[in-house]
């Protein structure tokens, strides 16, 4: 699993930190095509928005809390 965004990030670091809580090690990725507004990255990310965690599934989620949640299941 991994996580786009920035470590400045108050939402990144909030889900960094439950991940580190439920014994995940997140790695930090800068959003695809370099920021939120590139093409790539709106490809991926419905919203246009960090945090973005990609699974080991493929699966993307987004929003601090919603990634929260999934990382508590």
């Amino acid at each position: 699993m991994h996580v786009y965004g920035a470590t400045a990030s108050p939402f990144v670091q909030r889900t960094l930190m439950t991940a580190r809580a439920k014994g995940h090690e997140l790695e930090v990725r800068p959003p695809l095509g370099g920021s939120m507004q590139s093409p790539e990255f709106q490809a991926i990310s419905p919203m246009g928005r960090i945090p973005l965690l990609e699974t080991d599934d493929g699966d993307r989620i987004c929003e601090s809390s919603a990634i929260a949640a999934y990382l508590d299941d």
